[in-house]
């Protein structure tokens, strides 16, 4: 049974013994926001306390284990102010968590905003720092948390934005760049400016338990960068790169390929070994027309492109119908109702390429269903 038919079943016999229950019989079920009183909806005695107090968190056979012991975490994220929030408020919020049975918090956005709505203050001669009282108070958070068995995951990169006022150029990011995505990982200069943030956050100890961030148990993983998608969009947005960047990635790529291959004909000889030739053009006009009225060309603001037909496709073999930014979302669509069809980058949008699921990006050859169809 799927689980939303059991849900609906639930609900059902639920609603039915609400039913058939008097009015001076039932009782209200409180659902305040502190509501942190031992009621049989309690469940803060599932996790041990403190948290980490079998030792720090490692991974066997792909799970997580404390000493002998399999540890699951079922958690929520505090981000912006709620990463530091008031020392009066903090022992509830940790005890109201833990009466709901959570033993994790993601400390998320803590650098996506200046105090008091994040950790990082602006600029100053260059660098920024930590605001001491409320990362003072983020201290007492942890702590109140590892007392009530609630282990913190703790961000490094979210939202921080290297500035003018850091020493960087103001220049516009596409949207894969925001907040330096992908730039944080070889720019030189930012990445030691992020290297100063680490040691000062994971570094510190916090007072409260005695222990550096970095040594602390209760401190169940840390993610260096979140959301930072190289992985996959690939090395090819290097292309959309605004200068100096652009340059500063192609001169790192260009040292390190030089070092693994040492020439650039051993590298083409590398990298072409099982390059298949482009096949027959797969678009084509029936009869005499138009190619540009026959054909439409979808583009993003970030991917600008051409119609082209007769053209050489990469490599100078067959046809080519659009030029556009590789690795970018450019459709070629046939007027009328359309069956798409996932292609590959680099402008081969016309080929029949074989499909490798690692370059396949978010394009689309666009033609009559029954054209396709036949």
């Amino acid at each position: 049974m799927s689980a939303w038919r059991r849900w609906a079943g639930m609900t059902a016999w639920a609603a039915g013994v609400a039913g058939s229950i008097a009015a001076e019989d039932r009782f209200p079920f409180d659902l305040r926001g502190d509501d942190i009183e031992a009621t049989v909806t309690d469940f803060s005695g599932l996790h041990p306390r403190p948290a980490g107090r079998e030792g720090i968190v490692t991974i066997r056979d792909g799970r997580f284990y404390t000493g002998d012991r399999r540890l699951k975490i079922w958690g929520v994220n505090v981000c912006f102010a709620a990463n530091a929030p008031d020392k009066a408020d903090a022992p509830t919020i940790a005890a109201r968590l833990s009466k709901l049975g959570l033993n994790g918090v993601r400390f998320h956005h803590h650098d996506s905003a200046p105090p008091p709505r994040g950790l990082l203050r602006p600029p100053e001669d260059g660098r920024r720092s930590l605001d001491p009282d409320l990362t003072d108070r983020q201290d007492f958070f942890l702590d109140q948390l590892a007392r009530h068995g609630i282990y913190a995951n703790l961000n490094l990169h979210v939202g921080r934005s290297f500035t003018p006022a850091e020493g960087f150029p103001a220049v516009d990011r596409p949207y894969e760049f925001r907040y330096d995505k992908f730039i944080l990982y070889f720019e030189p200069r930012m990445r030691e400016l992020f290297k100063d943030f680490i040691r000062e956050y994971l570094g510190r100890v916090n007072p409260y338990r005695g222990l550096r961030r970095a040594d602390d148990p209760s401190v169940a993983m840390i993610e260096i960068t979140n959301e930072n998608s190289f992985s996959i969009f690939g090395p090819s947005r290097a292309l959309l790169l605004p200068e100096p960047y652009r340059l500063e990635f192609q001169r790192q790529m260009n040292a390190w390929l030089l070092n693994k291959y040492g020439s650039t004909k051993a590298l083409r000889a590398a990298w072409l070994r099982n390059v298949e030739p482009p096949g027959a053009t797969i678009a084509r006009l029936d009869g005499a027309g138009d190619p540009a009225a026959a054909w439409k060309l979808r583009t993003l603001r970030s991917a600008p492109g051409a119609l082209m037909f007769g053209e050489p496709g990469p490599g100078g073999g067959g046809e080519c119908g659009s030029t556009g930014a590789p690795g970018r979302g450019n459709d070629v669509e046939r007027t009328g109702a359309c069956d798409v069809r996932p292609v590959l980058e680099e402008r081969r949008i016309l080929h029949d390429q074989p499909l490798d699921p690692r370059r396949v990006e978010a394009a689309g050859l666009c033609r009559r269903v029954e054209e396709w169809k036949a």
